[in-house]
């Protein structure tokens, strides 16, 4: 039995300006056997947050317009609670 808080992060939100930007830290993600998805927006994080859970969130902090890397982790942990 695998004691849980020795267990590897598996999935990864990772949020990027731009998707190809992250290329070669996903690339060395899934080459590590690691489950990543990629979005452009905190928004698009937020989406993808709410229909599945990860066990790591890696964001710039510059997104762009709209909701950027400072806000994303408290709009994310709101959201959160209200979805119980």
């Amino acid at each position: 039995m695998v004691n849980a808080a020795l267990r590897m992060p598996d999935t990864f939100l990772t949020v990027t300006r731009t998707v190809t930007g992250g290329v070669i830290g996903l690339s060395v993600l899934r080459l590590d056997g690691h489950h990543v998805t990629a979005v452009a927006s905190g928004e698009a994080a937020l989406e993808h947050l709410r229909r599945q859970s990860f066990d790591v969130v890696l964001s710039d902090l510059g997104l762009g317009p709209g909701m950027d890397g400072w806000q994303l982790p408290g709009t994310c942990a709101a959201a959160c609670q209200r979805s119980g």
